[in-house]
Parts: C-alpha cells; sequence; structure tokens
C-alpha cells in the first residue's frame, strides 16, 4: 500500500509538472454560480461552469464557440459551435461541451434544452456516473435543420450507485448549432446546484 502511494503521489508530480500533457476541455469555474444552464454567467467569453471542448484541446478542427447575443431563446445570450470543420469521433475530440451536477441516486430527472441547427450534425449523451462507473442514459445524434429553436427532452433515471449526472454535447460535422435554456428537473421541481 505505501509503494501504491508513493507511486501515486510521483504520477501526480509528473503530471503536474509535465507540459506535454494533453489538456482536453477549458473552464472558467465558479462553484457559486451553480448549474448556468442558460450560459448567461460568463468570463473570458466562456460560460462558466461548462467544459468546453475547443480548438485548443480538440487539436483539430477549425470552429468557434461564442456566447450569441443577437440569437437566444431566453434570457440575454446563447452558446453557438460556429463548425467549418472537425472530427467526428465525439467526445474530447470534437468540438462540444459538457457538465456534471450532483443528483440523488435512483431519483428520475427530466433534462429539456433548446436547439437551433444550420447543417451540423451533433449528439447528445445523458449520463449517470460515479468515480468508477459510468451508465449510459439517452442518446441522440441528428443532423435535421431547426431553423427555429426547437425544444429536446429526456428522462433518465439515475442508478442507485450513482450520485452525478452528465449532460455533454458534441457537434460531430460542420455547420452552425445554437443551444439555450438546460433544464434539470427532479419532480416538478427545477434543479440547480
Amino acid at each position: 500500500m505505501i509503494i501504491f502511494k508513493y507511486l501515486l503521489g510521483l504520477f501526480s508530480v509528473f503530471c503536474m509538472n509535465n507540459h506535454s500533457m494533453a489538456q482536453f476541455s477549458e473552464i472558467e469555474k465558479d462553484l457559486d454560480i451553480g448549474f448556468n444552464g442558460g450560459f448567461e454567467i460568463s468570463k473570458n467569453s466562456k460560460p462558466v461552469n461548462w467544459l468546453l471542448y475547443t480548438e485548443k484541446t480538440t487539436t483539430s478542427g477549425d470552429f468557434d464557440i461564442i456566447l450569441d447575443t443577437k440569437n437566444y431563446k431566453s434570457g440575454q445570450q446563447s452558446l453557438l459551435f460556429n463548425v467549418r470543420g472537425c472530427s467526428n469521433k465525439g467526445g474530447r475530440f470534437s468540438p462540444g461541451m459538457t457538465q456534471e451536477i450532483e443528483v440523488t441516486p435512483g431519483v428520475t430527472y427530466q433534462l429539456s434544452y433548446w436547439i437551433k441547427n444550420v447543417n451540423a450534425e451533433f449528439t447528445i449523451k445523458v449520463s449517470g456516473v460515479s468515480a468508477f462507473k459510468k451508465d449510459v442514459g439517452p442518446i441522440i445524434t441528428d443532423n435535421q435543420d431547426y431553423n427555429k429553436w426547437t425544444k429536446f427532452e429526456h428522462e433518465y433515471t439515475v442508478p442507485e450507485n450513482m450520485n452525478r449526472l452528465r449532460f455533454e454535447m458534441n457537434i460531430l460535422k460542420p455547420g452552425h448549432l445554437w443551444i439555450d435554456e438546460i433544464k434539470v428537473l427532479e419532480k416538478d421541481k427545477e434543479f440547480s446546484p
């Protein structure tokens, strides 16, 4: 056990000091803000508390992630993915975003969000997660144009051994996609982690 802790410590020091280690996402964090599903709170041109898969972190593609103050469903801005080129692998390899929130095991949650899409193919995944496991919930992949804001909804029951819920979106083919007003509801109440 002592050897394991020593090796883990050495690995941690190596990771902190090794500048060649890949950065998988960018984030502007503020724990006082909470979920920020409408992208209303931003810092350094990024929505607070969302992990973003940017050009810098995907290492391929040609795209911008923009807080759009002219085209939004509610509030004062939405998040726009303006993608000219990208990988179709998904996850950290494609333009996108993710966030995990604490949830109650065994409870059913309703997720909703609004999308506008022109030419892009996108995927949305909802999963339950714990420190060592992942339970894949609803997944959609869509390439339909939505010229007006269109609402999407999913239900997901978090497994008994999971205490976090992950929302992840990726753009798989070039186009323009706006997303706004992401909500997570527990028994008809808005969840505000």
